[in-house]
Parts: structure tokens; sequence; C-alpha cells
């Protein structure tokens, strides 16, 4: 399903309630109540605003932690850099510089 939704909030959990009434009334077969949205988060001034370009029924909970992972290792990359990858009896392994 696609969708081009703005949702303005001054806080996450309101996001987080209008997107959870926003999969209620579209019936997606969500059995989480939770949805994947692939957009823009903007703040400014304390007002938050999600331009949401796709929004996706998320029934697997484990994709919720995958993206929680995944933010962090991006969030590293950035902080810290790119990682270099060497093998090691076999193995790839990544290693910050």
């Amino acid at each position: 399903m696609t969708a081009a939704v703005l949702f303005e909030s001054n806080s996450g959990l309101t996001i987080h309630n209008e997107l959870s009434a926003w999969c209620k009334n579209c019936k997606l077969p969500n059995s989480t109540n939770t949805v994947r949205v692939i957009g823009e988060l903007t703040v400014y001034k304390d007002r938050k605003q999600l331009r949401a370009d796709n929004v996706f029924a998320a029934p697997n909970s484990h994709e919720v932690y995958a993206h929680i992972l995944m933010s962090i290792h991006d969030t590293m990359i950035y902080e810290v850099g790119p990682v270099r990858e060497f093998r090691f009896h076999g193995q790839y392994i990544e290693v910050a510089r």
C-alpha cells in the first residue's frame, strides 16, 4: 500500500497515535498494530512533521527490531566513519576505521 500522508504533531506519541488510527481505518492486515513509514521527519521550533511517502503494515515484530539495529548501524557509520571488511578464518568481519 502506498500513501502520500502528512502527519503534524508536537510529540512523537501523537504521531504514533495518528498512524495507529490510520492503520485501523484502512483495515490493514496488521497483527502488531505497527506500520513502517518511509519518508522524512523534520523538526522546526519544537514542532515535528512526518512526511510519509510510503506506509506499509509491519505484521512481524522482528521488522521493528531490525529497523532499530539498522538505525544504530547507520548512526555509527555517520559518526565513526565507514567500515572496512576483512576475512578472518573464512568469515567476513566489519571493523570501524
